[in-house]
């Protein structure tokens, strides 16, 4: 999971998308019961953190490119989302 304050994981799950990398907004086994995940609230996280929780999914199949791609994603579309952000 990765937290990025300020931005909300929806808006954020969306822009990367736009860049052909996919991730989710909840725990793997909240599919059917949409919301925030239970496991990051059972250990503390603050609620603005709990809206700003992204899931990167990987495997042993996941190469050093496509994590250098997401990272690459991340920095460029973060700083542009905060931007935008209500405060």
């Amino acid at each position: 999971s990765l937290s990025v304050r300020g931005v909300r994981a929806e808006v954020l799950l969306h822009a990367l998308e736009d860049k052909g990398i996919y991730v989710s907004a909840g725990s793997a086994c909240s599919t059917n019961h949409p919301g925030l995940s239970g496991t990051l609230k059972a250990i503390g996280l603050p609620e603005d953190l709990l809206e700003s929780t992204i899931r990167l999914s990987m495997s042993h199949e996941t190469t050093k490119q496509e994590l250098d791609m997401a990272v690459a994603a991340l920095s460029e579309i973060v700083p542009v989302l905060r931007r935008f952000t209500r405060r």
